[in-house]
C-alpha cells in the first residue's frame, strides 16, 4: 500500500517530467528522460494522475489557500518554512494547511486507488 505523500510525489514527478504545456493537459508528451532506467522516484500511471489531477483541482475551486500550499510543496518543491516565510505567517499554520489539502486529495483518490493514509 502506498501512502498519501508517495502518491502525490509520484504525481510530481509524472507532471514534471512528463508534462509540457498547460497546468495539467489531458496527455503526457512523448518526452522520456534519459537516464529513465535507473530513475527510482516514485511515478504513477496515466490514469492515476489524472484520477489526483482531478481531485487537486477540486481543492483548487474549493480552497485556493490550500491548493497553492500543496502544489507549491509538490510541483515546485518549496518547503513549508520557506512559504511561511514569505507569507509572513507561522510554519505551523503552513504544514497545517499542507496535512489538511493531502487528507482532501486522500479522500477523493482513496475509493479509486489503493492508497493508506
Amino acid at each position: 500500500m502506498r501512502d498519501i505523500k508517495t502518491v502525490l510525489k509520484g504525481w510530481a514527478n509524472v507532471r514534471g517530467t512528463k508534462r509540457v504545456g498547460t497546468e495539467f493537459p489531458s496527455h503526457s508528451s512523448g518526452f522520456i528522460s534519459v537516464n529513465q532506467q535507473f530513475d527510482y522516484r516514485p511515478f504513477l500511471t496515466e490514469d492515476e494522475a489524472e484520477l489526483v489531477d482531478k481531485s487537486v483541482l477540486r481543492l483548487r475551486s474549493s480552497d485556493p489557500f490550500a491548493y497553492a500550499v500543496l502544489t507549491s510543496y509538490y510541483l515546485n518543491r518549496i518547503s513549508c518554512n520557506r512559504q511561511a516565510k514569505v507569507m509572513g505567517k507561522r510554519p505551523h499554520s503552513i504544514s497545517e494547511t499542507l496535512n489538511y489539502a493531502e487528507k482532501y486529495v486522500l479522500a477523493k483518490i482513496d475509493d479509486a486507488m489503493d492508497v493508506a493514509a
